[in-house]
């Protein structure tokens, strides 16, 4: 059986995202729909606004076969990492085909634009122009090395997530790959901030229920207790060795995206600030977007180092499945790459002896424990440890 591939967050799954479905369906009537979707972070480091379970028991409801994880901490990695993953997952479950949106929806032109940054001509002219100007973003970098190095270049930064992802979608890909242009409709952001009965219009009936249903998660809660791990180092840094939290004092810059600087700025910026609000507005600049620092302050919380987030991903956990999505399971259990979780409870004794994946899990674990105080009350503390997929 062929099998199509999305990478995806569904946060929520919107029409934008079933139109990608449908495509992959009218090329394929028989392949079964395999979607790779974010866990409860997402890649701008903030909780998604539902969890990991509803989100994919919508999109069964919606026309997917089986939906599987993105652990964290690739689901809130850069592009690199992110797509990594997420095309090392789909392609260990036999995904023939791998689809996604693009603002440009030209495969040509974005396979020219993953040639060229992956060129030693590329990084040679990036680290020129950071010389230049410390003060710029990486984002801000790649821009405009490409606007040098290709005829016409010259993109809206703040257009072009998707086609960011669809460069390193191409880079890892060893499958056929399908760019989808995107069209004008409300995007995921825009329908976190409706009602259900607002967002009826832009999504699908089983994302209309979820969003009248389910519990919502509340990134305030999230971006205070980011504050709060950054200013209680800054706590302990000024206290010596004479009391406990030898943790707190750990460097900060061995956490991932926390290097150059970074990590130290934000501890200063926390210890001063009076809230989680005045931090991060604090923290924001030219070179740092909110995303960046977000992103470094979520790992600096769990504990996630750049080794971490550059390791191989070695498992995906089950989220739902139709009986179709069981017969593509079936018959890649023995020959995947991976270890496909079903039981959460089990996953640490299934990664018994494996020392990586036993990290990975850990790491996958706690961020899902942090998680449940974003919801409105807390949900217990393991409450995702005993979840279990959606069968339909």
């Amino acid at each position: 059986m062929n099998v199509n591939a999305m990478i995806c967050e569904l946060n929520p799954l919107h029409n934008g995202h079933m139109r990608l479905i449908s495509r992959m369906k009218d090329d394929d009537p028989d392949a079964a729909i395999l979607l790779v979707m974010s866990g409860n972070f997402t890649q701008r480091a903030g909780t998604a606004i539902f969890d990991k379970y509803e989100r994919a028991r919508a999109a069964i409801d919606s026309g997917a076969d089986l939906v599987v994880e993105l652990p964290f901490p690739f689901s809130s990695s850069g592009a690199e990492y992110f797509a990594r993953a997420g095309v090392t997952i789909a392609e260990a479950l036999g995904a023939s085909r791998l689809y996604f949106g693009s603002e440009c929806g030209d495969e040509a032109r974005l396979r020219e634009l993953c040639e060229i940054t992956g060129s030693d001509e590329y990084r040679e002219l990036s680290e020129a122009i950071r010389l230049r100007d410390p003060s710029l973003g990486a984002a801000a970098v790649r821009e405009i090395a490409l606007s040098r190095l290709v005829p016409g270049y010259s993109p809206d930064r703040t257009e072009t997530p998707n086609d960011t992802l669809a460069i390193e979608y191409l880079r890892n890909a060893h499958i056929p790959c399908v760019a989808v242009k995107r069209v004008e409709t409300p995007g995921a952001s825009a329908i976190r901030e409706m009602t259900a009965e607002q967002a009826a219009p832009y999504v699908p009936e089983a994302t209309r229920r979820m969003m009248s249903e389910s519990k919502r998660s509340d990134n305030a809660v999230l971006r205070r207790l980011i504050w709060e791990n950054l200013r209680l180092r800054a706590i302990g840094r000024g206290q010596g060795e004479d009391i406990a939290g030898a943790a707190l004092r750990r460097d900060i810059s061995a956490f991932a995206e926390c290097g150059g600087g970074l990590g130290e700025r934000l501890i200063r910026l926390a210890g001063k600030a009076k809230s989680g609000d005045e931090f991060f507005a604090a923290a924001a600049t030219k070179r740092y977007t909110n995303a960046r620092i977000l992103r470094a302050s979520l790992f600096a919380l769990c504990g996630v180092t750049a080794r971490d987030a550059a390791a191989p991903v070695g498992f995906t956990v089950l989220l739902g499945a139709t009986a179709r999505g069981r017969e593509v399971l079936a018959g890649r259990r023995k020959e995947s790459s991976i270890t496909l979780v079903t039981k959460p409870a089990d996953m640490r004794e299934s990664a018994a002896g494996n020392a990586a994946w036993l990290r990975q899990a850990g790491l996958a674990a706690f961020a899902d424990s942090i998680c449940t105080l974003t919801f409105d009350p807390p949900l217990d503390a393991g409450d995702f440890k005993r979840r279990s997929p959606y069968i339909k």
